[in-house]
């Protein structure tokens, strides 16, 4: 991936104010819904918002967006603090099931490293194509069964460490890349493009960084923060980052799809 100066603040942004890890991963699905930012436009759902944490710094300034709709589970703890962000015009929680709109309701859907974590994933992704315009776009990031094997962790202790990890991670849904193609379009969506991220190195880098973020989460319990001096901490962190995501990459462990509804 190419490094541009907003990739840099992603990172910096992130270092500041989440674990080490997200930093690696989350810059770099930034810089690509920024790089497709043309296909959000009008009334945009964001679909499995979380925190709101990444809306805040992706979607909250992108000029064609005319109103941000999150929209996640009632039992996710997290959307309290989506709510303080100001970054939503409006918030829904909902079951997991049907989604709470009418059909054809919004221009775009976005949503970010979510559909991995739900089962039946199928029926959730019809949901969104029922939400969505004709031509409207589902602009979204998946994390795919590469990612088991390109972790660190797998090549040092063996196959039981991604099984382990997709525990951990609550991933579900871990499609290979042509299992999350096939799935978008038996949906009825047609495929406008996708692009690979996290290249083999960076994965590995990724999965390690899950535990040099252990003091940062120690840190977190003790006082709400992440960082411990964030202005310090950020700079020995920023370049390494930056190097990793521009390594040479052959594989990848996500993919980023821009969807059309037909």
């Amino acid at each position: 991936m190419k490094i541009s100066q907003n990739l840099k603040r992603a990172v910096i942004a992130y270092l500041k104010a989440a674990p080490l890890f997200m930093a690696i991963i989350r810059a770099q699905e930034i810089e690509l819904f920024d790089l497709n930012q043309k296909y959000l436009t009008g009334k945009v759902l964001d679909f499995g918002c979380g925190d709101g944490f990444f809306a805040s710094i992706s979607f909250k300034n992108l000029p064609l967006i005319k109103n941000l709709v999150g929209v996640d589970l009632a039992s996710n703890f997290r959307t309290k603090a989506a709510s303080h962000r100001g970054v939503y015009q409006k918030l829904v929680l909902y079951d997991g099931h049907k989604l709470p709109f009418s059909n054809q309701s919004f221009d775009s859907v976005v949503s970010n490293c979510v559909f991995e974590h739900i089962p039946k994933i199928g029926d959730s992704v019809a949901e969104i194509y029922r939400v969505l315009k004709p031509g409207g776009y589902c602009v979204t990031s998946v994390m795919t069964d590469e990612w088991d094997r390109l972790q660190l962790g797998r090549k040092i202790v063996g196959f039981w460490y991604s099984k382990w990890m997709r525990q951990n991670q609550v991933h579900v849904s871990l499609l290979s890349q042509a299992g999350w193609k096939k799935l978008f379009e038996s949906a009825g969506f047609e495929v406008v493009l996708k692009t690979g991220y996290v290249g083999e190195a960076c994965a590995a880098w990724l999965d390690a960084a899950h535990y040099f973020s252990f003091p940062a989460l120690v840190w977190y319990k003790l006082t709400g923060k992440w960082a411990f001096w964030p202005e310090v901490t950020t700079l020995p962190w920023t370049n390494l980052i930056l190097k990793i995501i521009a390594l040479p990459v052959k594989k990848h462990a996500a993919e980023f799809f821009v969807l059309r509804k037909i």
